[in-house]
């Protein structure tokens, strides 16, 4: 009996990544690795240090090129080159414009793309109303918290995202506090604008908080070895976060990450 194609705004067929290292020694960076994102679903990837994390989203978003292995989007393969731009990024640092306002920073993306500056405004106020930014529009990096900064980058990355967005353990430098604030402003910019987010983090109770699925890498190289539906209402309370059903969760995962390194 022949199975349905799977339909996926994103997708990674059998991915190598190899590379020199400074003494000119090739470093297997990622194995085999092929999994896919559904449209509008929400998944993360957690793996040990050094298991290859940040390489695949990078090559996912375009920065490079795989070794070999195919990527698709919504079904269509597609190189490095076609990839950049048309899939947002989210790094680690937020890498602010100190020069640019709050609101000049959100529509770099924008303007890049070649819209028009009036509509790039109004999308970005729109979204700075929903994200609690609309009094910070004119302010400068220097004079933003860690976490404004974050929601800036996060509402620059979103804009310019079409409807795919990446990102690379960007709250991994927050506060407890302030990192619980910001997964629910990208929950909220997840459901509002109907994106497809894939997340890279170390941390496993941000992977269950914010996450339909989880899937978790092997050591280097790094490869899929595991897959964890997250079949919890949300939004996911403290009661929710201090319940069985995400402590068994949160055990499986954990035991399933210590058997990878």
């Amino acid at each position: 009996m022949m199975t349905e194609p799977q339909n996926y705004a994103l997708e990674a067929r059998n991915i190598y990544q190899s590379y020199q290292n400074g003494a000119g020694t090739l470093v297997n960076a990622l194995q085999s690795v092929s999994f896919g994102v559904r449209p509008q679903e929400f998944v993360s990837i957690i793996g040990p240090s050094g298991a290859g994390k940040s390489t695949l989203l990078g090559l996912l978003a375009g920065l490079e090129s795989q070794t070999s292995g195919e990527v698709f989007l919504h079904n269509r393969q597609v190189t490095a080159k076609q990839r950049l731009g048309n899939v947002g990024f989210m790094p680690q640092k937020d890498a602010l414009a100190p020069w640019r306002t709050a609101l000049d920073n959100a529509v770099a993306g924008l303007e890049v793309k070649g819209t028009p500056r009036k509509e790039a405004t109004m999308l970005a106020l729109n979204l700075f109303r929903r994200m609690g930014l609309e009094d910070f529009a004119r302010t400068y990096p220097y004079a933003l918290s860690g976490g404004m900064r974050q929601r800036v980058a996060l509402a620059r990355s979103a804009l310019a995202a079409g409807d795919l967005l990446l990102m690379d353990e960007p709250f991994g430098a927050l506060d407890a506090l302030t990192r619980s604030d910001m997964h629910k402003w990208i929950l909220e910019v997840w459901q509002s604008m109907r994106k497809t987010i894939l997340l890279v983090t170390h941390d496993i109770q941000e992977a269950l908080v914010v996450s339909d699925r989880i899937l978790v890498m092997s050591a280097r190289p790094g490869t899929m070895v595991a897959e964890l539906v997250v079949d919890l209402p949300r939004p996911r309370t403290i009661e929710i976060q201090t319940g069985q059903a995400f402590n068994t969760m949160r055990e499986q995962l954990a035991k399933k990450l210590e058997s990878t390194t």
